[in-house]
């Protein structure tokens, strides 16, 4: 059965996320835990064959069925680094008007900092 959070907003959409809501073995609670959730995905599992039709998936929610998504983990962690240098050199990343306020030269700086975090 499916659960129903009330309020399911808990950061704003101009910062870093500073709060997620907990899984357990059903799914997702409305217990609510500090920082930002890392990426991961449920890995479903085949039924066995059957003599007609299409097999179904069972998506059943399983702690031994979560992967880590390593390259979305990754790519966070350096755009928050770069975020963090950049801000403390006093660029305003995080509240620019609209998504493509950024100029050229910030543009450039990001591509340097991803280049030297690798």
């Amino acid at each position: 059965m499916a659960r129903r959070i009330e309020s399911p907003i808990l950061n704003s959409p101009f910062d870093a996320p500073t709060r997620h809501f907990r899984f357990d073995d059903e799914g997702i609670t409305s217990e609510t835990a500090e920082g930002r959730r890392p990426s991961s995905y449920v890995v479903p599992i085949p039924a066995t064959k059957k003599k007609a039709g299409q097999a179904a998936f069972d998506t059943e929610w399983t702690a031994d069925r979560v992967e880590p998504d390593q390259e979305i983990n990754r790519i966070r962690k350096a755009r928050d680094a770069a975020r963090s240098e950049l801000e403390g050199r006093g660029w305003a990343t995080m509240t620019m008007p609209g998504p493509y306020a950024a100029s050229d030269e910030v543009a450039k700086q990001m591509a340097a900092i991803k280049a030297r975090l690798g």
